[in-house]
């Protein structure tokens, strides 16, 4: 599964794209997709609907709000979804959360 999280503003899109044996893997019907996010110490979970941006290049992305990551560190992530006969989930993969840098005034 290739990965890629962006930041526009308040919101972060987590995009990934399905994969078999390195190669996009297209998908023909899917159904029931949904997105899981996990940081490191498994106290924050978020687990949400996603959407099929790219059904012939397997993308899959969730946008979230800026607070729902806002624990610093690594975080994991894993697709679920239906597609014809197949039910259930990629392989997981890992991104980091760097922590916000505060201006200090004084």
């Amino acid at each position: 599964m290739a990965l890629t999280a962006t930041q526009v503003s308040n919101t972060i899109t987590v995009k990934v794209n399905v994969q078999e044996n390195g190669t996009n893997l297209a998908l023909a019907n899917p159904t029931n997709v949904s997105m899981i996010l996990s940081d490191e110490t498994g106290t924050r979970y978020i687990k949400k609907t996603a959407t099929v941006t790219d059904a012939s290049t397997g993308e899959i992305s969730l946008t979230v709000a800026r607070d729902d990551l806002v624990a610093a560190g690594v975080w994991s992530v894993q697709v679920e979804y239906t597609d014809g006969t197949f039910q259930g989930r990629t392989e997981v993969k890992e991104f980091r959360v760097e922590p916000n840098i505060r201006s200090i005034t004084g």
